[in-house]
């Protein structure tokens, strides 16, 4: 597919959650809230079907199906494209690094052919931060006074995986953390603390 335009110049409006949205709850988002993170990856997965907003659907699709960072995100490029939709993500932080497949936004993938600065160049974390808050995708993990907003799809994978029973070594290579022990920030987060 010949790509002649790119969407990383304009940037079209999504689509808002239900006002009656369980994202737009200022809950408590922890292990022992199950409806609560029920309803929020509902939202996202809502909000990924439902947007016409093609670069925020992108780069929460990533965040949402394989953890990544959002500084690994705004780190992609041309010369991480592997063919087959296949993206090389170099981990930031001192992570791993990984590949993912981006089936699900394949005009975007070859629309990046044509961008040969990173997406950081374009967009910035505060653009994808206010769009995620925008729209209601954000909670709160734990005794954190903030709430998550560019982590929280992160975050969200981990407590799906650890749902699933996957042993904490292949979350944490997923995650592309070196040590199991990263995954320490996760559970320490996961432990709630009623909120005044």
């Amino acid at each position: 597919m010949k790509v002649t335009s790119s969407p990383f110049r304009v940037s079209q409006r999504g689509v808002k959650p239900a006002s009656n949205s369980a994202a737009q709850s200022l809950a408590l988002c922890d292990l022992e809230n199950k409806n609560f993170i029920a309803g929020m990856r509902k939202n996202i997965e809502d909000f990924l079907k439902n947007s016409n907003d093609r670069i925020l659907v992108f780069m929460l699709g990533l965040m949402y199906c394989y953890g990544l960072r959002v500084s690994e995100v705004l780190a992609l490029d041309s010369s991480c494209m592997l063919g087959n939709y296949q993206l090389l993500v170099r981990g930031s932080k001192g992570s791993e690094n990984r590949i993912v497949t981006v089936f699900y936004a394949k005009e975007v993938y070859d629309s990046l052919l044509l961008n040969t600065y990173p997406l950081g160049y374009v967009y910035s974390r505060f653009w994808l931060y206010r769009e995620l808050k925008k729209y209601g995708l954000y909670g709160y993990f734990g005794t954190n006074m903030y709430a998550s907003v560019t982590h929280l799809a992160r975050h969200l994978k981990v407590l799906t995986l650890t749902e699933q029973d996957v042993p904490r070594g292949t979350i944490s290579h997923f995650l592309g953390h070196k040590s199991i022990k990263s995954l320490s920030y996760y559970e320490k987060k996961g432990k709630s603390a009623k909120r005044g």
